[in-house]
């Protein structure tokens, strides 16, 4: 086996850019950089097979500019590594510039799409370029009261986006714990890169500065401890968040020190057999949900059109914004808030009223899975709940199966069947954002499972 890494700055230069990631900043300008962005390339070579895997700092990758990765690739003098042998995946940071279609989170910047592209590039080139004979070695370490799943059921049916409510809870969800660390080496043993895999939404830091967030402190810390740089892996988080506090920088470093904390003990084990090594690239088209007829469409427009203008509507409007923004019914959502959500929800609709009967009735996600020796990666372009991963772990208890979530490009989330029937932002609204024009079906993400799965099997 050989392998390569090397990283470069994709930190955005024009001041003022927007972040993607959150809403509430309703698309000011940032206001300063706090950490810098990077995209970290890693190539492994083994019988003959050659993986790239870049993984950007970046909340997702959309169609347009993972495409134009993948140009920038294919024109790479030397770089003899087809796309389907290519990942390119995202640690979800919530302070980067937009780089996926987020109605109303980020305005596309055409400028720093190039600086991503060329970022891409230039680490792809080095990384080959610094190729050498490698072993791997990983170790999967217990790490517990660092995230929480943050999908609650309360008492009354509803589900709240919370840590602590303050309402009885029926039902609170499963967390991902354990925390995956791989460490490339040459012959010598000195190191290449490390890999570590985990899951939390990268959303900590809320404010107005580029960040990032924990996945970027996390890595500094490792390599800081064991020697050498580290990529971050972000898994099944899709209603996983890592403590938030008051969403602050010190709260968001805390984290990451106590994840490091409670993984920087371990003690590196024999190197393991990279055979069988393998990757899989396929899509699998996941439907939709029903989608609303148009008159079902003009209605809600109007309803959250005069909220977009006024700040009153009627309650079908108000209980479809008070859901979005997590509000419990009866309490005022902030106006100003509430105003601009009712105005990108009207973008939406208009959008999908225009489409006519030409709306699609799904789309397609990409699913790849590298698998090297008894580690098994499973890079889904979707932001995808924690149960996906515990269910493929647990389909395969003789493997490492590490889900990683935000690969290209992004489709927004994929909630199981169970959620969908729950509701709650990510099943019942999210999609709206993400420009689709219903929640997909049921049955989508038992769908992906199986596709996985029987990758695994296949390998």
């Amino acid at each position: 086996m050989r392998a390569g890494y090397a990283s470069a700055d994709i930190t955005p230069t024009q001041p003022g850019i927007t972040l993607s990631g959150f809403a509430a900043r309703r698309n000011r300008p940032s206001e300063g950089i706090d950490d810098p962005l990077s995209v970290h390339a890693l190539v492994v070579e083994e019988a003959g097979e050659t993986v790239l895997l870049l993984v950007f700092d970046l909340l997702g990758l959309g169609p347009q500019i993972t495409e134009q990765i993948n140009d920038a690739l294919d024109r790479l003098p030397g770089l003899d590594i087809p796309r389907a042998n290519r990942i390119l995946c995202c640690t979800h940071t919530h302070s980067a510039p937009a780089t996926v279609k987020l109605i109303g989170c980020g305005i596309d910047d055409p400028a720093y799409r190039q600086i991503v592209v060329r970022g891409a590039a230039e680490a792809a080139k080095s990384a080959c370029e610094s190729m050498r004979p490698a072993r791997l070695r990983h170790a999967v370490v217990p790490v517990q009261g660092q995230s929480y799943n943050r999908r609650k059921l309360l008492e009354d049916g509803r589900v709240v986006m919370a840590q602590f409510p303050n309402e009885p809870v029926r039902k609170e969800g499963p967390v991902w714990d354990r925390f995956l660390l791989t460490r490339f080496e040459d012959d010598a043993g000195n190191g290449i890169c490390g890999v570590a895999h985990w899951a939390a939404h990268a959303c900590t830091v809320g404010g107005m500065r580029i960040s990032a967030d924990y996945p970027g402190r996390l890595r500094d810390l490792l390599a800081e401890h064991y020697g050498l740089p580290f990529l971050f892996l972000q898994g099944a988080c899709g209603n996983i968040n890592p403590p938030l506090g008051k969403m602050t920088r010190d709260q968001m470093l805390r984290n990451a020190e106590a994840v490091v904390g409670a993984v920087a003990g371990v003690a590196w084990p024999p190197a393991v057999d990279p055979k069988p090594f393998a990757i899989v690239d396929s899509t699998l088209r996941l439907r939709y949900a029903p989608i609303l007829s148009q008159d079902e469409l003009r209605r809600i427009r109007e309803g959250i059109s005069a909220i977009a203008e006024t700040g009153a509507g009627p309650r079908e409007a108000v209980s479809l914004l008070a859901n979005i923004l997590n509000v419990k019914p009866g309490d005022d959502p902030d106006p100003a808030t509430m105003r601009y959500i009712a105005s990108l929800a009207r973008e939406w609709s208009e959008r999908l009223i225009a489409s006519g009967d030409a709306a699609t009735d799904g789309c397609d996600i990409s699913i790849k899975m590298w698998r090297v020796g008894p580690l098994v990666f499973c890079f889904i372009a979707a932001e995808v709940f924690v149960e996906t991963a515990i269910a493929l772990q647990e389909a395969f208890p003789d493997l490492v199966v590490n889900v990683a979530g935000y690969g290209s490009p992004l489709v927004g989330y994929l909630p199981t069947d169970e959620a969908l029937e729950e509701g709650g932002y990510e099943a019942a609204s999210a999609f709206m954002f993400y420009g689709h024009p219903a929640p997909f079906a049921k049955g989508s993400e038992p769908a992906v499972v199986s596709a996985v799965a029987a990758r695994i099997k296949a390998s």
